[in-house]
């Protein structure tokens, strides 16, 4: 249910942000919405130093949320008001916002997920967005593979 309208619907939720000028990007699974779930998991995929432009969620809010960690620059857009800030266009979720866009357009093409599957098709779809051009998906799937696995040649004599 988001802004507390609607029917509730049961589903995932999903934690991600968006490095504006590359094409990094993270989605997470998570169990709550709650500062003691997802902010460990801000500072696992986020740099210190680093600019964090949110929403005013509760969580991002709390005491325990971004001023409780001040190695992080946050910024909080209240959408009630607007969604770009007048002073600073850089100061939006607009980005973020067009990434779910696009992964719960994924998902309802889909037609529904298996919840067996689900971080294959969160890393599916990143895969996907991170490289758009099909060409290069061999050369890049064989460049993970080769630095995820240490591969040992074993000679019988």
């Amino acid at each position: 249910m988001k802004h507390n309208r609607g029917a509730p619907r049961l589903g995932k939720w999903i934690l991600g942000g968006v490095e504006r000028g590359s094409k990094r990007r993270f989605m997470v699974e998570v169990d709550r919405r709650d500062a003691a779930t997802l902010m460990p998991i801000i500072q696992q995929w986020v740099l210190p130093g680093s600019r964090v432009i949110t929403d005013q969620w509760g969580a991002y809010m709390a005491a325990q949320g971004f001023p409780a960690n001040p190695q992080y620059t946050h910024v909080a857009v209240n959408h009630t008001l607007r969604f770009v800030d007048r002073n600073d266009r850089t100061i939006h979720t607009n980005t973020v916002e067009g990434f779910w866009s696009h992964s719960k357009q994924k998902f309802r093409w889909m037609r529904g997920t298996c919840d067996a599957h689900f971080d294959s098709y969160l890393s599916e779809f990143m895969f996907r967005y991170m490289h758009e051009d099909r060409a290069t998906w061999f050369g890049v799937i064989l460049y993970w593979i080769t630095h995820q696995y240490t591969f040992m040649l074993i000679l019988t004599m």
